[in-house]
């Protein structure tokens, strides 16, 4: 005598297709958090490197008793609309040589070559440095929220770094002072 179980063996057309849509949710679900991760680690690049720039501009004042400005004018920050004062040119999420001899041509090259900021490898932010002397506001940076600074006393340095990582048009950005040790970041994600 057979039995009617051994006749229902195995799964039907609509339990298959229940797997599969859960786990083409949960693949969707997966791969976007993460590529939201994966930009947002980037940004650990920018804080390190940040750092790195700070100890760069304190040796430097050390030795010449001023900060470099390495950026241009102490008036204004490079925009992150206009990435070209930033160094190495068009961050746009490509890893690129910090810097590449003390004999580069490059004028921007040449002021990041006397800060000589420690990196561990290509970097994929663009980094702007400026620099100014007491008695001289800081410049505002390119975030949506300027972050409550103390008014300088005394020589100052703005370090800002931007990236478009994922390439959607909008900006990571970090922003370090001499005024204090907090790193502000604005789109961490992107």
């Amino acid at each position: 005598m057979q039995s009617r179980r051994s006749a229902q063996a195995g799964f039907t057309l609509a339990e298959l297709m229940a797997v599969v849509i859960i786990v083409g949710v949960l693949s969707t679900v997966g791969i976007t958090y993460f590529r939201k991760h994966a930009n947002a680690s980037k940004v650990t690049e920018a804080q390190a490197m940040v750092q790195s720039i700070r100890a760069a501009e304190e040796r430097y004042r050390a030795e010449n008793r001023q900060y470099l400005n390495v950026s241009g004018t102490t008036g204004a920050v490079p925009t992150t609309a206009d990435l070209s004062n930033y160094y190495p040119h068009a961050p746009d999420g490509q890893r690129r040589s910090f810097y590449l001899a003390s004999t580069a041509t490059g004028s921007l090259n040449k002021m990041w070559w006397a800060l000589q900021p420690t990196t561990s490898g290509p970097v994929q932010f663009g980094y702007a440095v400026v620099a100014g002397s007491a008695g001289t506001n800081l410049p505002a940076p390119n975030v949506a929220t300027t972050p409550n600074w103390p008014t300088p006393t005394d020589s100052w340095y703005l370090i800002q770094a931007a990236a478009d990582n994922d390439q959607n048009g909008v900006r990571c950005v970090v922003v370090g002072t001499s005024l204090n040790g907090e790193i502000y970041v604005e789109n961490e994600g992107e």
